[in-house]
């Protein structure tokens, strides 16, 4: 038995601890990668990573937690998860009309970020269909209150955590197939940190 606030009142409701954590989601939209990528990439991670004395303080990120950032969300309500959701609909009805023939991501370089310690693979440039469906989606954010990173949108995937240097290593370039977007999210579990789609979008 859980009492919460409801219109000025409380209301006696039957929960689980867990329900209520789902009244808050914590969400974010990406660009979906497929499977036979996922490996792609974790094959590569393992043969450059496995036997580095630099690399032994590293964490792998999942393999199938594997994905590009389109917007992060953080912890939002119902009302403002419903709005982002229209926002996508639009975004990929509009994305729909306009075809544009190629959507592969080329994954040729990688990069840090400092202050999360957080490796990635990321792109020598980004394409306009994908800045503005980042852009589209970071406005509508805004527009409900959810907080934005004001850094310019750097498209990027990440493969290891902990990480302190840059390592000199020469990636060779792996092709993203985009063709869907999600709305993932984001829970902590004994195992680490899990991502799940739970609506998802063409391209």
């Amino acid at each position: 038995m859980i009492a919460i606030l409801l219109n000025s009142e409380f209301v006696i409701i039957q929960a689980q601890p867990s329900l209520l954590f789902r009244l808050n989601l914590r969400l974010f939209f990406a660009i979906d990668i497929d499977q036979k990528t996922k490996e792609t990439i974790n094959a590569w991670r393992q043969s450059a990573f496995s036997n580095a004395p630099w690399a032994e303080s590293f964490r792998d990120v999942s393999k199938q937690n594997f994905h590009i950032t389109l917007s992060f969300l953080g912890t939002i309500d119902e009302q403002q998860k419903q709005q982002m959701i229209r926002c996508a609909d639009k975004l990929s009805a509009q994305s729909q009309r306009h075809v544009v023939r190629d959507k592969n991501l080329i994954l040729s370089k990688i990069g840090l970020f400092r202050q999360p310690k957080v490796l990635y693979l990321g792109l020598a440039a980004t394409p306009v269909w994908l800045e503005t469906l980042a852009t589209e989606l970071k406005y509508q954010a805004l527009a409900q209150n959810i907080y934005q990173e004001k850094r310019a949108y750097c498209p990027h995937l990440s493969i290891c955590r902990k990480v302190k240097e840059l390592p000199d290593i020469v990636i060779q370039p792996i092709t993203v197939n985009c063709s869907t977007f999600s709305l993932y999210l984001s829970e902590s579990t004994e195992h680490g940190v899990r991502y799940t789609p739970i609506q998802t979008w063409k391209l």
